[in-house]
């Protein structure tokens, strides 16, 4: 008998993808293009010439990450099944894109486009949401910056010189100014993220490793609220493709959220699963904060969406922007008291 898990030489493997409408590209993982179909050519208006460059040459006039191979694809990330939207002078095209990662490196990555926005709908919004801050970002943050460093810098200047005059009320007017320009600070630093015009650093990451460095500050900030830590992690986990930094970013948010969230002498409580089934990394983040109304876990995500008072509304935002540059995604589950943070990674070549 032949073997069953193997397609008959003569498969008519042409004929499959031209009825399935698929656009195909072969790509290595230093961007280098194996092989592309005519109907990938089509989707993103590419000529025969364009497929003799490295693939962040055709699409040099995106972000990396917004380009239909990204390189946590060429670097291994299983993507699944999502949403690519790219955009023309005609309009947008919308795509489910599928990505398998290859044995010696590199990926094949599918297109196919879709008439279904009812069923997107809900995912376009937010991407196009976030699409539009990051560019808001990208134009705009670097030109606030620069002023507010020259104002931080010359109130820095004035506040000992107010102490040493013994202008006490005058210097606590400072310090509040220097409070607000931190915060503003902090508010461009989240857009930039949103944004993300930084080289990006991805790379085969041990997501255990990460959150160990966070640890100290972790526990520094849970003895600070009087706020109990638990942890219920494995020995070891799989690989994920990430930037580390981008990553532990995500994580600190995540753990501050929940922080703010608690009352003192509650509880915080992070593990993490490997589900071989789905090819991914599971972390949990649970807290004992008085939960989330249903009828705002649908908002949650939303930019500029906050419970807190002093909150921006962009923590959450570029926490899903992160993840779902390389493949993963947060979701929140509430109920009753607590609310838990899901966050899903999905590792190196499905490992």
């Amino acid at each position: 008998m032949g073997d069953a898990r193997k397609l008959p030489a003569n498969f008519p493997i042409d004929d499959l993808i031209d009825m399935l409408r698929l656009g195909i590209v072969v790509v290595r993982e230093n961007g280098e293009i194996v092989y592309a179909n005519e109907r990938f050519r089509e989707f993103f208006s590419l000529r025969e010439e364009d497929l003799q460059k490295n693939i962040e040459e055709v699409f040099k006039f995106l972000f990396p990450d917004y380009s239909p191979v990204s390189p946590p694809i060429r670097l291994g990330v299983v993507r699944g099944e999502d949403v690519f939207v790219w955009r023309t002078e005609e309009g947008r095209r919308v795509f489910q894109r599928f990505s398998i990662p290859l044995p010696e490196g590199g990926a094949v990555v599918a297109f196919r486009e879709t008439q279904e926005p009812i069923v997107l709908d809900e995912k376009l919004l937010r991407a196009d949401r976030l699409s539009l801050i990051g560019q808001m970002a990208a134009g705009t943050a670097h030109e606030i910056r620069n002023p507010l460093t020259a104002i931080r810098g010359f109130l820095q200047l004035l506040l000992p010189s107010l102490e040493g005059k013994g202008l006490e009320q005058e210097a606590n007017y400072v310090r509040l100014i220097l409070k607000e320009v931190d915060r503003i600070g902090s508010l461009i630093d989240q857009f930039l993220l949103l944004g993300k015009p930084r080289e990006v650093n991805y790379k085969k990451v041990d997501v255990l490793g990460v959150l160990r460095d966070l640890m100290p500050v972790i526990e520094s900030e849970t003895l600070l609220r009087d706020t109990e830590l638990v942890l219920s992690l494995p020995g070891s986990l799989p690989p994920v493709i990430a930037d580390p930094d981008l990553l532990k970013q995500v994580f600190l948010n995540v753990v501050r959220n929940a922080l703010e969230a608690m009352e003192r002498g509650g509880m915080l409580t992070i593990s993490a699963e490997y589900d071989p089934e789905e090819r991914q990394i599971h972390f949990a983040f649970a807290d004992t904060g008085p939960g989330i109304p249903p009828y705002l876990l649908d908002r949650i995500f939303d930019p500029f969406f906050t419970t807190k008072p002093e909150g921006t509304g962009l923590g959450l935002s570029v926490c899903q922007r992160l993840l779902q540059d390389i493949g993963g995604n947060i979701r929140l589950t509430s109920k009753g008291r607590g609310t838990t943070a899901h966050i899903y990674l999905p590792t190196v070549g499905g490992a």
